[in-house]
């Protein structure tokens, strides 16, 4: 209902294929992890450690808001087989649709990180350049290492990516490989895939 308001207001036209709801629900959902997160940064400035917090409601706002997320990705992902019978996939395009929505602000978060890193270290150089410089790369492949010696680097963002990597790993390309083995037109190979988004 926001989204159809706001729409209103500013006269946007939501692009054809999209579902308001769906879009709705993001917002909610991202805003559940958001606090779930929070709640775990301020237990563990107390002292309570990088573990779940007490309350149950904000303990499930995390895993069960992703688990979500990755249901409306099987979703979606779905809607673009069924398509795909009729009109065919453009893998090339549909692949890089998806690193030009992740990768710029993943950059831009990698470059936030490094900066507190680089705070945190007072700017001084306390791993060999090799070390750091693979390190980096680390973060580039999705691998959260520590950087520059600082241990639990991974927590300055609250170790929010590990999603990226089980999705990329997980649902692209099992859903790719099941229907590159599959007969591309049979119903079986549709299921299948999307099946394996689900698991992303």
């Amino acid at each position: 209902m926001v989204i159809t308001i706001i729409s209103k207001l500013l006269y946007i036209t939501p692009l054809e294929g999209r579902y308001k709801s769906i879009d709705g629900l993001h917002g909610y959902l991202a805003f559940f992890v958001f606090l779930h997160h929070s709640v775990i940064w301020y237990y563990f400035l107390h002292g309570r450690g990088w573990t779940f917090p007490p309350s149950r409601v904000f303990s499930h706002f995390g895993p069960t808001s992703v688990s979500l997320f990755f249901m409306i990705t099987a979703f979606l992902f779905f809607s673009k087989l069924f398509a795909a019978k009729q009109q065919g996939i453009d893998w090339l395009k549909l692949y890089v649709s998806r690193c030009m929505r992740i990768l710029p602000l993943y950059c831009f978060l990698l470059l936030l990180l490094l900066v507190m890193v680089g705070i945190l270290s007072d700017w001084r150089l306390k791993e060999p350049l090799s070390a750091l410089l693979l390190h980096i790369g680390g973060w580039l492949l999705i691998m959260e290492p520590a950087i520059n010696g600082i241990d639990g680097t991974r927590f300055i963002i609250a170790g929010v990516v590990w999603s990226l990597a089980f999705e990329g790993a997980l649902a692209d390309r099992n859903a790719i490989q099941c229907v590159a083995d599959c007969d591309f037109h049979t119903d079986l190979a549709f299921y299948r895939a999307a099946l394996y988004c689900g698991h992303g």
